[in-house]
């Protein structure tokens, strides 16, 4: 087999992720819509060569679904052990990223990517929020 000198990296941090069912996720998006028109508007105006520009500004709210992330088992001293991430706990972010973004085997890949890899994660946990770092480490 090509592949049997290659490095195997897996489950370097302890943690199995699941599905615990859906939460509500809302994102924000402002816009600025520029148009030539009159200053007979609401909006504000502004003078430029003669002409009148309009800006109106708009936030629009989204409210969706997303699966949300849970820790289903922790493996006993391991790196997300010793981090103090337990079971259960709800992840809302890796990396900076939000977790609903991640699909498991995403995950799964990243928390077995590299050792020594320092990976920060956010889990909320009976409504207090707790950030670990998870420096990644080999099994044997």
């Amino acid at each position: 087999n090509k592949n049997f000198s290659d490095e195997f990296n897996y489950d370097m941090s302890g943690l199995t992720f699941g599905h615990n069912g859906l939460s509500v996720v809302k994102s924000e998006k402002n816009t600025i819509i520029s148009e030539v028109g009159n200053a007979n508007s609401t909006t504000t105006t502004r003078s430029n060569a003669g002409l009148t520009l309009l800006d109106r500004r708009t936030r629009q709210v989204t409210y969706e679904l997303k699966p949300q992330l849970v820790i289903t088992n922790i493996r006993e001293n391991s790196p997300a052990s010793e981090a103090g991430l337990i079971k259960n706990d709800n992840v809302i972010s890796v990396n900076g990223r939000e977790a609903h973004l991640y699909s498991i085997p995403e995950l799964t890949e990243l928390f077995s990517s590299k050792e020594n890899k320092v990976i920060k994660i956010v889990v909320e946990r009976n409504g207090a929020v707790i950030t670990a770092r998870v420096k990644l480490k080999r099994r044997i």
